[in-house]
């Protein structure tokens, strides 16, 4: 009102003609706002059920970290070939999450099913174990994504790019950034085990409660 009212006289009973450009504003932020939701929920939960699978917090939280990196990138490629936030670009979003945990679950598994307690022997048991089964799948679905690119069907050809970038980056930053954390400050003996910290806690427990009797 108060820009109106600075106008001339002529041009204060005008009137604005969007037809349907504010309904497309609002939907463009339903769609940002969702697949932000969508991003940080898979993130979570990823988090939640690497904790309860592998059981220590330690490698739960680097792999979640090495998650969040391929879904950084992954994101980034968006702006660089010229796409714009729509639904199928929104939808295909919320998936990169869920497309890009498979290998760094192996790996994790490998580093702690490994029965040696330092970190590089647990490394490289882990590459010995699991190295071969989790390239041999990357190249197979990155083979798959690639006969979706010459779909004349644009859901098909985008979730092709999408999952070509993604499982691009997901090995890339599995057999990369994750082997490396592991190898630097991945833990070691019991460090972040979820039941030895639960032994340790109940017998510091049980210790007090005896000292107080």
């Amino acid at each position: 009102m108060s820009s109106k009212s600075t106008m001339p006289a002529s041009l204060q009973g005008g009137f604005q003609v969007a037809w349907k450009i504010w309904h497309w504003f609002y939907v463009q932020r339903v769609l940002y706002e969702n697949a932000i939701m969508g991003i940080l929920l898979g993130l979570f939960l990823t988090t939640i059920i690497l904790l309860m699978s592998i059981q220590n917090i330690i490698t739960s939280l680097l792999a979640s970290f090495t998650i969040s990196m391929v879904t950084i990138c992954v994101i980034g490629v968006i702006p660089l070939i010229g796409w714009k936030l729509g639904v199928l670009v929104s939808l295909n979003m919320c998936l990169v999450v869920g497309l890009s945990v498979d290998y760094v679950v192996h790996l994790a598994e490998g580093y702690t099913m490994s029965k040696h307690k330092d970190r590089k022997s647990r490394v490289r048991d882990a590459l010995e174990d699991m190295a071969t089964s989790v390239y041999s799948g990357a190249c197979t679905t990155l083979g798959a994504s690639v006969f979706m690119l010459f779909s004349q069907i644009i859901f098909f050809f985008q979730f092709g790019i999408f999952m070509f970038f993604t499982i691009g980056f997901s090995i890339l930053f599995s057999l990369g950034l994750f082997i490396t954390l592991l190898g630097t400050i991945g833990p070691e003996n019991d460090t972040g085990d979820i039941k030895a910290l639960y032994r340790k806690l109940h017998h510091f427990v049980k210790n007090r409660s005896t000292h107080c009797v």
